[in-house]
C-alpha cells in the first residue's frame, strides 16, 4: 500500500487492473464504462413530481385510515355481547307494541264491517 503524502495514517487503496474484477472483452468494458457514467449523472426531478403527491397522498392516507379504524371500531361494538335484561326488556316493549297495533286493525276492521252492514240497510227498500 502507498502512503499519501501529508497524510498520517492515511493509506490510498490498491487499484486493481480491470483484468483481476472483469473479463477481458472489449464490449463488456465499454458496457462497465458507460454504466459508470450513467451512475455519475444527477437526476434532476421538478419540484412538482414530488410535491403534488405528498400534498394529496398523504391527506387521503390519512383520511382512509381514519375510516378503517372507525369502521373497526363500529364493527367491534357491533361484535360486543349486551346485557341480557336489556334485550328482554326491548323485546317485552315490542311484543306489546303489536298487541296494540293487532287490536287497533281489529276495531277498524269491526267499524269497516259495521258501516258497509249500515249503508247496504239504507240502500234497500223496506218491505
Amino acid at each position: 500500500m502507498a502512503r499519501v503524502a501529508g497524510r498520517s495514517g492515511y493509506f490510498a487503496p490498491r487499484r486493481l487492473g480491470p483484468s483481476r474484477h472483469f473479463p477481458r472483452w472489449p464490449a463488456y468494458d465499454k458496457l462497465f464504462v458507460a454504466r459508470n457514467r450513467q451512475r455519475r449523472r444527477r437526476i434532476i426531478v421538478d419540484p412538482e413530481v414530488i410535491i403534488v403527491p405528498i400534498v394529496f397522498g398523504l391527506p387521503t392516507a390519512a383520511v382512509m385510515l381514519r375510516m378503517l379504524l372507525k369502521h373497526k371500531e363500529k364493527m367491534a361494538a357491533l361484535r360486543a355481547p349486551q346485557e341480557q335484561s336489556s334485550i328482554d326488556a326491548r323485546l317485552q316493549r315490542v311484543e306489546q307494541a303489536m298487541d296494540a297495533v293487532a287490536i287497533e286493525v281489529e276495531r277498524i276492521g269491526e267499524s269497516q264491517r259495521f258501516l258497509t252492514k249500515v249503508l247496504t240497510d239504507k240502500s234497500l227498500p223496506p218491505t
